[in-house]
């Protein structure tokens, strides 16, 4: 909700920015709920991470090394790596970022990544997602999206601008809503692999 003060007032589009926030706080919910579930356990989402049915790796600790990679990375179907993607917490990432291999190269390559700078591991980007953290933290997800998640978009994204009712009129602001209606599930899971740290 925004007051026409603060829409006259400032210096740059709040309208335009107060949206664009909207926008991306609906995708972080998306993230989410296919990574871990919704925040408010509505099961609308069915997550990767905790699927009975996805391949799992487990590591011994949770530092990550080089074979715990090659682990998770050999147990993927080589028919879906092409499009695969790694998904990883900003700790594991940075954990990930020191390793080397044999001969002394890191892991991790800085490039092009679908046109747009990015990072690679064995070819395949990696992604990191903030909605990995608690419990979570550790899981790293690698896998074929395309092939092994799937969604029902029931309703896309609609935004509105309320102004004209009776609450914002008198209240001299403007109401912006940004709504969708969707749910997803896993329906290929031996195109994703969750690894995690095994449990003592």
């Amino acid at each position: 909700q925004l007051t026409n003060q603060l829409i006259n007032d400032s210096g740059v589009n709040i309208v335009d920015y107060a949206q664009g926030r909207l926008t991306r706080s609906v995708s972080k919910a998306i993230e989410r709920g296919i990574l871990v579930g919704d925040a408010d356990a509505d099961n609308s989402f069915s997550p990767v991470i905790g699927d009975a049915n996805v391949l799992t790796q487990e590591r011994a600790a949770a530092a990550v090394t080089v074979e715990d990679l090659l682990d998770i990375y050999g147990k993927l179907n080589p028919g879906y790596l092409d499009g695969a993607m790694w998904v990883v917490s900003r700790a594991t990432f940075n954990q990930i970022m020191k390793l080397k291999d044999g001969d002394g190269t890191y892991l991790i390559f800085r490039g092009l990544v679908d046109g747009k700078p990015g990072y690679t591991l064995f070819g395949a980007p990696v992604f990191v997602s903030d909605v990995l953290k608690g419990e979570n933290e550790n899981k790293i997800v690698f896998g074929n999206f395309q092939a092994g998640y799937g969604m029902l978009i029931k309703k896309g994204m609609n935004l509105i601008n309320v102004t004209q009712d009776t609450t914002q009129a008198l209240a001299g602001g403007m109401l912006s809503i940004l709504d969708t209606y969707m749910d997803g599930a896993v329906y290929n899971p031996n195109a994703l692999v969750v690894g995690s740290v095994k449990k003592a």
